[in-house]
């Protein structure tokens, strides 16, 4: 039997995530710094919410508190997603 060590898992998908969210972060910075230069302090806190919801999602409770490789699988896809459609 197949034993899997789900410390090493979850820093897997841990790193998984961190892979996606980083171009969106990057995109975020732009937009940031635009919403600075305009002066836009409503767009600047939406932004910054937004970022800091990226930064988070390595602590979403789906993944740390996932039991077994496939939840923790079907959690960082799901993470994967929300992160590519910009829904966190």
């Amino acid at each position: 039997m197949i034993t899997i060590d789900m410390t090493k898992a979850k820093d897997i998908a841990k790193n998984n995530l961190r892979a996606e969210r980083a171009p969106v972060l990057a995109s975020l910075d732009v937009q940031f710094m635009r919403a600075v230069e305009s002066g836009n302090t409503e767009l600047q806190t939406a932004i910054a919410t937004q970022k800091q919801s990226l930064r988070d999602i390595t602590t979403h409770e789906t993944i740390v508190n996932a039991e077994d490789a496939d939840t923790l699988k079907t959690s960082m896809n799901t993470l994967i997603e929300q992160i590519k459609a910009n829904k966190l």
